[in-house]
């Protein structure tokens, strides 16, 4: 089974669950403020829905951005963690490869996954105030 994880629209979280190069399950999640920290939450909602367990997933595709700094981060460190825990390869891949995501589960195949992935920023982060010059 594999994972499919997609947080770089603000406010929106889509997890899909794949087999057999067929999305079988798919939620598009509307977040509240500061709920992107449940994501495990949501991967496990989805997880029962198909009685299915985090040790079914034999890999994880990604969504590397660009997208929100925080939310990136997030993803970043869920799927680098299971795929260090579990073993399991992971495949990153910016925003536009995520409009067909059974066009994405053929590229996984000729791709080699990864134990590691960095996110894609679309600009700097912005984490404290500006300092001056001059």
């Amino acid at each position: 089974m594999i994972l499919i994880i997609n947080n770089c629209q603000p406010n929106k979280l889509f997890l899909s669950l794949a087999a057999k190069n067929k999305v079988i399950i798919q939620e598009n999640i509307t977040l509240k403020y500061n709920e992107g920290e449940k994501i495990l939450f949501y991967i496990n909602k989805l997880l029962k829905k198909k009685k299915a367990q985090p040790q079914d997933i034999k890999s994880i595709i990604v969504n590397l951005g660009p997208g929100g700094f925080t939310s990136l981060r997030l993803a970043m460190l869920t799927v680098n963690t299971w795929s260090y825990v579990l073993k399991i390869p992971i495949y990153g891949f910016k925003n536009n490869y995520f409009n067909d995501l059974e066009k994405l589960l053929v590229l996984i195949k000729h791709k080699k996954g990864k134990s590691f992935l960095e996110p894609f920023y679309s600009a700097e982060p912005k984490i404290t105030k500006p300092k001056k010059r001059g």
